[in-house]
C-alpha cells in the first residue's frame, strides 16, 4: 500500500505538493521507511524518528533568534563545507558541495540560507532535481 501511495504522490503536479498535508505525508513515509537522508530535528538539535510532535517549549531558547534562525542553525549543523573550487573567477564561481538542502518557499529564510551557503529549493524544484 505505501509504495502505491508514494508513486501516486510523486506523480502529482507541483500545486499538489504545496498542500501541507501532502508534505507531512511525505515526511511520515520517509521516516517510517527509515530513510537516512530525511531527518527530524528539534530546535535544540535533538534528532527524532517521528514527526508526531507539533510544538516545543520555546522557553529554553532565549537569545537564539526567530524561527528562521533556528531552522537555519539546524541546517548548518549538518552542513560540511566541501569546496570543489575555492577560487572564483568571472567564468567560474565558487563551487561548494553540500549534503543538506533546505526546502522552503519562505523568501526571507531563503535569503538567510543563501548568505550562509546553504542550498535552498522549493518542493517542486527538489522533485525536478531528484527526478521524482
Amino acid at each position: 500500500m505505501s509504495s502505491l501511495i508514494s508513486t501516486t504522490i510523486y506523480s502529482m503536479p507541483s500545486t499538489f505538493w504545496r498542500m501541507p498535508g501532502v508534505q507531512l505525508s511525505f515526511l511520515s513515509m520517509s521516516l517510517a521507511r527509515e530513510n537516512p537522508q530525511v531527518k527530524t530535528v528539534t530546535s535544540k538539535g535533538t534528532e527524532l524518528d517521528t514527526i508526531a510532535f507539533r510544538s516545543e517549549d520555546p522557553s529554553g531558547r532565549k537569545g537564539k533568534g526567530c524561527n528562521d534562525d533556528i531552522i537555519l542553525s539546524c541546517c548548518l549543523h549538518y552542513c560540511e563545507e566541501n569546496f570543489v573550487n575555492r577560487l572564483a573567477t568571472a567564468n567560474q564561481p565558487i563551487t561548494i558541495q553540500r549534503k543538506v538542502v533546505l526546502m522552503t518557499d519562505d523568501r526571507n529564510l531563503r535569503v538567510k540560507a543563501y548568505t550562509r551557503n546553504v542550498p535552498v529549493l522549493t518542493v517542486p524544484q527538489f522533485r525536478k532535481m531528484a527526478r521524482l
